[in-house]
């Protein structure tokens, strides 16, 4: 009797892990960002490809990252 017991339990458990996780899954959306601007001098002769310098408009003095 304490085996099936054991065993009702461990699959409520595993089907209760497995429903929090779909639930879970289905809830969340990737985050795509839209494309926005242009690339200058893309395709130009000298420029590296999958390489592009990022700008700021006027008034943007935000922190410097990897430099």
């Amino acid at each position: 009797m304490a085996r099936t017991r054991t065993r009702r339990l461990r699959r409520a458990g595993c089907l209760a892990a497995v429903t929090c996780a779909a639930a879970l899954s289905a809830s969340t959306l990737p985050a795509h960002a839209a494309p926005e601007g242009r690339i200058l001098g893309a395709g130009a002769p000298g420029s590296v490809g999958g390489s592009y310098v990022v700008t700021l408009k006027g008034g943007n003095d935000g922190p410097v990252v990897g430099g």
